[in-house]
């Protein structure tokens, strides 16, 4: 609605005339800077009323149309563990972020929209989603992502299988500005953890040789050995039996060993295990 009337002998003539929009006062809302440029032309027809014609912008359609804009976000985190040992220097996991989009053929796919790399201290760092409202975007709704690590296969630590999947609900709170967009998720979005599995063997094998001390052995000829694991410092009274060949050879078994070893009964890893054992 505009006001103001002009009156008087000094009205005859053009008057030309352009509307232009001077404030804002809503959130989120940009001045528009449409004008409206038109020209009156008033003259006395001598009848006791003043005939009136327009030219240019229509005078019945002096529109404004504003840009509205709100815009928000979320960063993700997490922490990376591995099951059975320390994350070591320089180790550095790195993990997609993808989300669940369907195509204009109608199918399902995953695109990549963020990443995020784990640090020394196992802290995984995500980079940050942004989402806009605005006349060339428009990103509420539920958005639903999927996380997951990418594959590592590394000094025995192989990545690891879970899959985070969750939605985050993206509103527009009318406020507008960067935080317009009120972003939900559906999860603790900073406890997208995840835990490597570490696999670490090994073996020894132990050998010997059977002689008499004044005579060679006879083809044939054999003796027992029997090896046993002492009790003691997580020993397990494992034992193993064989018999030397005929050139008095004796080769014990390989006796194997896992990462688990080195599990104390508190839980905690050791740099070492010492294991005694006993050949008679």
């Amino acid at each position: 609605t505009y006001d103001g009337t002009t009156q008087g002998s000094g009205v005859l003539g053009t008057h030309n005339y352009v509307v232009r929009e001077t404030s804002v006062t809503a959130d989120g809302v940009t001045k528009s800077s449409e004008e409206h440029a038109f020209s009156v032309t008033v003259s006395d027809n001598g009848t006791g009323e003043l005939s009136l014609s327009t030219k240019g912008a229509d005078t019945d359609k002096l529109d404004f149309t504003n840009a509205y804009e709100a815009k928000g976000s979320i960063t993700f985190g997490g922490n990376k563990t591995i099951d059975k040992r320390a994350i070591q220097e320089g180790e550095v996991f790195e993990f997609a972020v993808n989300e669940k989009v369907v195509g204009k053929n109608g199918k399902e796919r995953l695109d990549e929209v963020a990443t995020g790399k784990s640090d020394a201290s196992g802290k995984i760092t995500y980079d940050t989603i942004y989402y806009a409202l605005n006349a060339n975007e428009d990103d509420t709704g539920t958005h639903t992502y999927v996380v997951t690590e990418v594959a590592y296969d590394k000094d025995g630590v192989k990545s690891s299988e879970a899959k985070h999947e969750f939605t985050v609900n993206v509103e527009d709170t009318g406020n507008g500005g960067a935080n317009g967009l009120k972003v939900t998720p559906s999860t603790d979005a900073q406890k997208l953890d995840f835990v490597n599995t570490y696999v670490a063997t090994g073996e020894v094998q132990f050998a010997g040789t059977k002689s008499i001390d004044s005579r060679v052995l006879k083809a044939g000829e054999r003796y027992n050995f029997t090896i046993t694991e002492k009790e003691g410092n997580n020993a397990t009274g494992r034992t193993w039996t064989v018999s030397n060949d005929d050139k008095g050879k004796i080769l014990f078994p390989e006796i194997g060993y896992d990462v688990a070893c080195l599990v104390d009964d508190d839980g905690s890893f050791l740099a070492q295990r010492v294991y005694t054992y006993e050949i008679a």
